[in-house]
C-alpha cells in the first residue's frame, strides 16, 4: 500500500471514529459488555456481636456492640453475585468465608465492605460501626 494511502484509510478511520463518539485511542475499555452490575452481599455477619439492624442488602449502614475483652473480630461478607469481588476494609476476601481477625480498639470502630460487580465500576459499600465496651 503506498504510503499516502494508508495515512488516509487512517485518518478517516479516526474521523469515522470521533464521528460516532468514539475515540482514536489504543486503550481497551475496562468493562466487559453484559457483565453484571450486581454489587450486593446476600449476608455479613460478625465472629461476635450482632448486626443492628438484621442484615438486609438494601441497608448499607449498620451497628453492632461487643464486649470489652473482645480485642478482635472478623467478618463473613457473602456476595450476591459469584463474579463480584469483596474486600474487607481494603483487604481482598472470599464470599462466604470469614475475614482475617480485624483489631478493636476500645470505644468504635469501623468495618467496611465493599463489592465490586463484575462490571468492574459498580460499587456497593457495607459500613459497620462496632462498639467495643
Amino acid at each position: 500500500m503506498k504510503p499516502w494511502l494508508r495515512h488516509a484509510v487512517l485518518i478517516s478511520g479516526i474521523l469515522a471514529l470521533a464521528a460516532c463518539g468514539g475515540s482514536s485511542s489504543s486503550t481497551p475499555a475496562t468493562t466487559t459488555p453484559g457483565a453484571s452490575s450486581d454489587a450486593t452481599l446476600s449476608a455479613l455477619t460478625l465472629s461476635a456481636g450482632t448486626l443492628t439492624p438484621a442484615f438486609d442488602p438494601a441497608t448499607t449502614s449498620y451497628t453492632a456492640r461487643v464486649d470489652v475483652l473482645a480485642t478482635s473480630l472478623s467478618v463473613t461478607p457473602t456476595i450476591n453475585d459469584s463474579l463480584a469481588s469483596v474486600t474487607v476494609n481494603a483487604a481482598a476476601a472470599t464470599s462466604g468465608s470469614a475475614s482475617g481477625p480485624l483489631a478493636m480498639s476500645p470505644g468504635a470502630n469501623t468495618i467496611t465492605v465493599v463489592v465490586t460487580a463484575e462490571d468492574a465500576t459498580t460499587t456497593a459499600t457495607y459500613t459497620v460501626s462496632v462498639t467495643r465496651g
